[in-house]
């Protein structure tokens, strides 16, 4: 019917207009509270001829991240391991999900391996990511 056409129309359009303030506070909490950071993304392997040698070409993408550290009570030892960590980074400033057992974060002179990616979302697009990581 037309009411439901309109209702959820509406309600895309609602949960649209609150991806930009959570999109907001996660760039002030990143500019507040961020430390500069590179995400890693893995590249295909590619071959080199004259060398005979393969490498993997990477994509370097510059970040502010927040790190946070899981609760006592989430450490089982098997998911959430001693010295893991959340990594909170803006979907708009990497411009890519980012991806588990793939892609890493440096931090500091730190290289953490992504274990998990968490959205957060009101709608249709991620406004941030909060990466499990483990170095």
């Amino acid at each position: 019917t037309q009411r439901e056409r309109d209702d959820g129309h509406a309600g895309a359009h609602v949960m649209a207009t609150l991806d930009r303030p959570m999109g907001r506070l996660a760039k002030t909490l990143l500019k507040k509270f961020g430390r500069a950071a590179v995400l890693k993304r893995a590249g295909a392997a590619a071959y080199d001829t004259p060398t005979g040698r393969a490498f993997a070409s990477n994509t370097d993408i510059t970040c502010e991240v927040v790190f946070e550290e899981f609760s006592e009570s989430q450490h089982d030892g098997t998911l959430v391991q001693a010295g893991d960590r959340k990594a909170l980074v803006s979907r708009i400033r990497i411009g890519v999900q980012p991806t588990p057992d793939s892609d890493t974060l440096v931090e500091g002179g730190r290289t953490w391996r992504i274990v998990q990616v968490l959205g957060y979302s009101s709608g249709a697009e991620e406004a941030a990511y909060s990466l499990h990581v483990r170095r």
